[in-house]
């Protein structure tokens, strides 16, 4: 639940953003949506398990931060 309402989330925010934020929140929001997509159909990428879970957390991670100033 949270993967999937964290990258929403960060689709959902670039109403609230200043453009070249909201663009890179979208990307951020999208890139974690595949990778849960993903993880979803237990493809891993030759990740790991735990690699392909990295690949659903720092994007939206990176969103957090990038818009905390805002």
């Amino acid at each position: 639940m949270a993967f999937l309402f964290g990258a929403l989330s960060a689709i959902a925010s670039y109403k609230f953003q200043k453009p070249p934020l909201s663009y890179f929140a979208v990307i951020l929001g999208l890139i974690s949506l595949a990778a849960l997509i993903l993880f979803g159909l237990k493809i891993d990428l030759s990740l790991g398990i735990g690699g392909i879970e990295r690949m659903i957390t720092y994007p939206i991670l990176l969103w957090a931060i990038g818009s905390a100033d805002t």
